[in-house]
């Protein structure tokens, strides 16, 4: 009987440390599935632009604008699934062009006046387009791009077996040799740094 009790209070104490089974992996689930795809993280920078460019045009505060397009590609680089890291790292500052391009076609008096308007938004939003893209690829090279970069290739074999063959030994997949080294740790240690910043 005491031996029972014994084991019946460890088993306790046990389940009181550990908290529910089951518990913590359906949560990963859930926050997996929850996940951006590509094409919606694309969407999400679009939308958050152009509105962005528009709000900041009715507030005379065009820094505004330049501010959401930060913000937008660099979180939605962090939300994205890691097979959506590609088109969300490399069409960014080219959404930015088109939501601006059409935000002064409705704003301005005429093609000229919107061409002209476009050319100065893009060189005032310089500084934030490239603080804005840098940090992107930074974050998506933390969360596995590399990775990625090298399934894209692969799965061009079978479409474009001379061009994959090319791409396979470019320079520029070597540089992303250094960051293969324990990537799953890396990705999952500063996504776990990201949640507790962001209060998850």
């Amino acid at each position: 009987m005491k031996q029972f009790l014994s084991r019946t209070q460890l088993a306790g104490t046990v389940r009181s440390f550990s908290g529910p089974v089951g518990r913590q992996p359906a949560r990963g689930r859930s926050a997996a599935e929850g996940r951006l795809t590509g094409r919606g993280g694309v969407l999400v920078v679009f939308a958050a632009c152009f509105f962005g460019l528009l709000v900041a045009y009715w507030a005379h505060w065009s820094e505004l604008a330049y501010a959401v397009f930060f913000m937008a590609s660099t979180l939605t680089a962090y939300y994205v699934r890691p097979s959506g890291l590609p088109p969300v790292v490399v069409s960014p500052p080219l959404l930015f062009f088109v939501a601006c391009a059409a935000e002064k076609a409705l704003t301005s008096s005429g093609p000229t006046a919107a061409f002209h308007a476009t050319v100065a938004a893009l060189a005032a939003a310089a500084g934030w387009l490239f603080a804005g893209t840098g940090l992107t690829v930074v974050i998506a090279l933390l969360r596995g791009l590399p990775s990625q970069v090298r399934a894209l290739i692969m799965s061009l074999r079978s479409l474009f077996p001379e061009f994959a063959r090319e791409l396979e030994h470019h320079a520029l997949l070597d540089r992303f040799d250094l960051f293969d080294v324990a990537e799953p740790e890396r990705s999952e240690l500063f996504e776990d740094s990201a949640d507790q910043f962001l209060g998850h």
